[in-house]
């Protein structure tokens, strides 16, 4: 006797399930066979479960979108956030960072060397249209303590006044003119001038 089984709805694609072994609850991890077949659970021995143990109650909404002040509303990290205000996310076992996974989920891989700057300034945002490769040390220079622009250090790099005029006139300290000047900060000036 041939037992019937449960079917998934595939008609819409936008509401289809991931594909078969991933967990339904979007943390991507993979789900084990089943070793017995429940009509009430929607199991069928030796097919992969839909969730992980404890996932089927997890929060489905992992993010909501925001009008936070940028171009486009961000999408604002329901789930677990870490310390440094960061959504966080178990990949495959890892913890990672939420908006690294919707970027490279969006956009592939973040290319060797760079990291992610959030364009709308808002660290839980996970918007891949938000995201951005870009080097440390612009990634620093885009922060909200740094004092100069990049043209600012560009004027500092290449002027002949005197650094205690320059570091009167951009508010900041002699010896970090020196330091800009002697290429020992802002290093990769001569590459963006170009």
């Amino acid at each position: 006797m041939d037992r019937a089984r449960p079917k998934r709805s595939t008609e819409d694609s936008s509401t289809a399930p991931p594909p078969s072994g991933l967990c339904e609850c979007g943390c991507g991890g993979t789900t084990q066979p089943a070793k017995t077949t429940s009509r009430v659970q929607g199991r069928v021995q030796g097919e992969p479960l839909r969730f992980l143990p404890g996932h089927q109650r997890k929060h489905r909404h992992r993010y909501a979108e925001e009008p936070r002040g940028y171009e486009t509303a961000c999408w604002i990290w329901q789930l677990c956030k870490g310390e440094n205000g960061y959504g966080r996310v178990n990949d495959c076992g890892k913890n990672r960072y939420a908006h690294r996974i919707a970027y490279e989920q969006a956009n592939g891989p973040v290319p060797d060397g760079r990291e992610l700057d959030h364009l709308c300034g808002n660290r839980d945002c996970v918007n891949p249209d938000h995201l951005e490769p870009v080097t440390h040390a612009e990634n620093m220079r885009r922060g909200s303590r740094t004092k100069l622009t990049l043209d600012q250090a560009l004027a500092i790099k290449r002027s002949s006044e005197p650094q205690r005029v320059l570091a009167e006139r951009f508010g900041i300290g002699q010896g970090q003119v020196s330091r800009i000047q002697k290429g020992l900060s802002w290093r990769d000036l001569d590459a963006s001038a170009a």
